[in-house]
């Protein structure tokens, strides 16, 4: 459970905010950790965070079993222009694009 300074409860959009923001300076496993807050608390139509999430384990070179599966979850939610990026993932042929 995360929580601001003033003890309120952060919602999952600060959540996948702050999971992005540690993603570009490369904290991968903070990243990791709101990004996962994120998805359980936005629940089954969260694809923004569950997009977040794929984004995260994928620039940390882990979790190439589970992104298929998030992003099978996402696309059933997202809006159509990313769908078939999403669909990529989940065929599992997304995997790579950042890595050496």
């Amino acid at each position: 459970r995360t929580v601001f300074a003033s003890g309120v409860e952060q919602p999952a959009v600060a959540c996948n905010d702050f999971a992005e923001t540690l993603r570009q300076l490369k904290k991968f496993d903070e990243a990791e950790r709101y990004a996962r807050e994120s998805v359980a608390k936005a629940g089954p139509k969260g694809w923004m965070s569950r997009l977040t999430l794929i984004q995260v384990l994928e620039d940390a070179q882990k979790g190439a079993d589970e992104i298929p599966k998030l992003a099978a979850e996402a696309v059933r939610h997202a809006p159509e222009k990313l769908r078939k990026r999403l669909r990529t993932y989940a065929q599992g042929t997304g995997l790579g694009e950042n890595r050496k």
